[in-house]
């Protein structure tokens, strides 16, 4: 299957192919609750907002709505945002098995009611904007501006040019057919904070996930590698086996995922 333009019809044909269990969901949500993207999301959140509790929080092109899920298991108000209805159906699935509640908006990002803007303290994406390209790609980092409150944080969790696995799972994938979204763009810092230049933004700054995490893209039997491939993976099978991932000062650098956070100017 080769690479597909960005569109409803590839996200729903996407997510209708992830098996659904609540075992594992719950699993997946207390994986991600122990990565070093998770920890330092936290933590700016935290150290911006004072705390996760109550604050008002929307992931755009949410998919399952894993982060979403965990803004909501320590107190936050959530939406989550995506134009696949197959894939809102997921994320009210993944709510459920994970035991929180979140509003479910069935939208497009680059065409949200204006209504919506200036309503949020939080927004977050994670495998988003690198599927768009030309004027796009900065509309959707507008977009998630546009949806905080002045002075509120967004999140946008993208691929990293510069991580070789990752560069070398994609060649892989694409020229054997097994990649299974839509085309996918990478970013590098720099462009990240070109971005925010255009759109006026003076607060920024990159975090990464834990570098190690990234090797799953070259290791056939890694969980991040079978995900990947729209294969769901047998891992650990309790929350308590599972371990706190450790960052590096290298992660913002060289891992898989950039997370730029952005605050929203007055």
């Amino acid at each position: 299957m080769q690479p597909q333009d960005n569109s409803p019809h590839v996200w729903d044909h996407f997510w209708a192919d992830i098996p659904q269990s609540a075992v594992e969901d719950r699993l997946d949500l207390e994986r991600e609750r122990m990565s070093a993207r998770w920890m330092r999301l936290r933590s700016a959140v935290v150290e911006r907002l004072g705390t996760v509790r109550g604050v008002r929080a929307i992931e755009v092109g949410a998919g399952s709505g894993t982060y979403a899920a965990l803004m909501a298991s320590e107190g936050a108000v959530v939406s989550v945002l995506d134009y696949s209805p197959v894939a809102l159906e997921r994320a009210a699935q993944f709510f459920r098995n994970t035991g929180f509640q979140a509003e479910l908006l069935e939208r497009n990002a680059l065409a949200l009611d204006h209504r919506m803007f200036g309503q949020y303290d939080v927004s977050m994406s994670f495998g988003l904007a690198e599927h768009f390209t030309g004027s796009q790609r900065v509309a959707i980092f507008k977009a998630h501006l546009d949806l905080l409150k002045s002075g509120g944080i967004c999140f946008i969790s993208v691929p990293n040019a510069y991580n070789l696995p990752y560069r070398l799972y994609k060649i892989a994938a694409e020229v054997s057919g097994r990649w299974r979204v839509a085309k996918e763009y990478p970013f590098t810092r720099g462009e990240l904070f070109r971005i925010c230049e255009d759109l006026h933004v003076r607060e920024c700054g990159i975090f990464g996930e834990s570098l190690s995490v990234s090797l799953g893209f070259v290791n056939p039997l890694h969980p991040r590698f079978l995900r990947a491939l729209g294969i769901r993976a047998k891992t650990v099978s309790t929350p308590a086996a599972m371990k706190q991932q450790r960052g590096t000062p290298f992660d913002a650098y060289l891992s898989y995922a950039l997370v730029l956070y952005a605050i929203r100017p007055a």
